[in-house]
C-alpha cells in the first residue's frame, strides 16, 4: 500500500472514511499522520540500504548507471550479480541512481567546458605573443595566415575565428603603440609655458646682463659718460 514515494495527500482521500482511520482520531498515542511518516521513513531506510549494496556490487563489477540506462538493464544486472540486493525496492533505487548519474554527468560536462576554456585562453595568449614578431604592420590576415597556421599555438587553439581576432588585436596594438608615443611627445613640445615660468626666465636674463656689465674689463655707464665729456 505504501511506497517510499507516497505522500499523505495521496493517501488521505483513500482512508478518510475507513472505520480504522476514524477510530484512531482523538485517541492517545501517535496520530495517523505520524504513523504514516514513520512507515515512510522505514521504507526509505530500506531503499538506502538496498542502494548501498547495489552500488558496492556495481563497483565490484565495473557496472555504471547513466541517465539513459534502462531499468531492465539494472534489474538484470542486480538479479545476476548482486544476490543480497532486495529486488522489492529496485525501482526506487534505480530512480536515485539515475538522478545521481544526471548530476555527475552535468558536473563532468562543466569541468570539461572549463578545461577547454583554460586551454583556449592559454593558446590564445601564446599565439598573441608569437604574433608580436610581425614586422609588416600593413599585412592583412590573409597575407599572414599561411605563416600563422603553422604555429603550434594556432594548432592548440583550433579556432580560426579566434586566431583572426587575436591577429587583429595584435596589429592594432602594434599600430597604436608608436602613435601614442608620438602624440605624447607632440603634446610635451606644444604645451604652453605658464606665466610664472616666463617671469623666471626674464629674471634670469636680467641677472645675467647685470653680471656682464659689472665684470672686470667691462665699461659702466658712468665711465662712458665721462669719456664723452672729456
Amino acid at each position: 500500500m505504501f511506497t517510499p514515494m507516497s505522500t499523505w495527500t495521496e493517501l488521505y482521500p483513500r482512508i478518510q472514511n475507513d472505520p480504522r482511520y476514524t477510530a484512531m482520531l482523538g485517541q492517545p498515542g501517535s496520530s495517523p499522520l505520524e504513523l504514516f511518516w514513520d512507515e515512510i521513513e522505514q521504507l526509505n531506510d530500506q531503499v538506502y540500504k538496498t542502494r548501498k549494496l547495489l552500488e558496492s556490487c556495481m563497483r565490484e563489477h565495473r557496472f555504471r548507471v547513466h541517465k539513459d540506462t534502462p531499468l531492465e538493464e539494472v534489474v538484470r544486472f542486480a538479479s545476476e550479480q548482486c544476490k543480497d540486493v532486495d529486488m522489492k525496492h529496485i525501482e526506487y533505487v534505480f530512480r536515485q541512481l539515475v538522478v545521481k548519474a544526471e548530476r555527475r554527468e552535468e558536473e563532468e560536462r562543466e569541468e570539461e567546458r572549463m578545461r577547454r576554456a583554460r586551454r583556449k585562453r592559454r593558446a590564445a595568449e601564446e599565439l598573441r605573443l608569437a604574433m608580436l614578431e610581425i614586422e609588416d604592420l600593413g599585412a592583412t590576415w590573409e597575407e599572414e595566415r599561411p605563416r600563422i597556421v603553422l604555429m603550434e599555438a594556432f594548432q592548440e587553439l583550433d579556432d580560426e575565428n579566434e586566431a583572426h581576432r587575436v591577429f587583429d588585436s595584435v596589429v592594432a596594438k602594434l599600430h597604436d603603440k608608436p602613435e601614442s608615443k608620438l602624440r605624447r611627445d607632440d603634446s610635451v613640445r606644444k604645451r604652453p609655458r605658464s606665466p610664472a615660468i616666463d617671469h623666471e626666465v626674464v629674471s634670469v636674463e636680467n641677472a645675467q646682463e647685470t653680471q656682464s656689465e659689472s665684470a672686470p674689463g667691462g665699461h659702466s655707464s658712468d665711465l662712458e659718460e665721462g669719456e664723452m665729456l672729456g
